[in-house]
Parts: structure tokens; C-alpha cells; sequence
């Protein structure tokens, strides 16, 4: 999230999704290495979810990442740019002193 809020210039929109599992990629052909137990193969696109339902073994679990996605990397960010920026403050009324 620091990274994001320091190279803010470079971008103009930034947006932040969770993972999506979708036929023929690498994750989805090699499963086992990533730690994703069961793919259904018979809910895919369903809802408010794009992708595969699975299951994982090690990770988080896609309703975690959702969650995450939604609460704690909004506030990440939110938290970096108000610590950038107080610190920023700082040196900057270091330097003019």
C-alpha cells in the first residue's frame, strides 16, 4: 500500500480486486502449487464472483480475500497516505526551521 500511495503520480485510477480463478491460466492448471485443494467446475461466474468457487489448503480462503479486498486494504491505503503525509509534514517543517 506504500508503494501504491508514494507512486500515486505515475497513475491516475488504482484498483484493487480480489483473485480470480479462470480456465487455462497457470493457477488454475497447476492447483496443487498454489494451495487450491477442490475447483467446482460447475459454479463458475456465480453472483457477485467472477471466476471458479475453490478451496484452498494454505492462504486465504476466497471469502477472506473478498473480505480483505474490501476492509483491510482500503484502510491499508488510507493509513499509508495518512502516514506519508505526516511524515512528509514533518521533514518538510524540519527542513524550513
Amino acid at each position: 500500500m506504500k508503494f501504491l500511495y508514494e507512486k500515486r503520480l505515475l497513475y491516475d485510477v488504482c484498483g484493487i480486486q480480489p483473485f480470480v480463478l479462470e480456465d487455462n491460466t497457470y493457477v488454475f492448471n497447476n492447483p496443487d502449487k498454489f494451495g487450491i485443494e477442490n475447483i467446482n467446475r460447475n459454479d463458475k461466474d456465480s453472483g457477485d464472483r467472477l471466476g471458479y468457487c475453490y478451496r484452498v489448503n494454505k492462504g486465504m480462503s476466497q471469502q477472506e480475500a473478498l473480505r480483505f479486498i474490501r476492509e483491510e486494504a482500503v484502510n491499508m491505503f488510507r493509513n499509508a497516505e495518512s502516514a506519508l503525509k505526516r511524515h512528509t509534514l514533518t521533514v518538510c517543517s524540519g527542513q524550513v526551521q
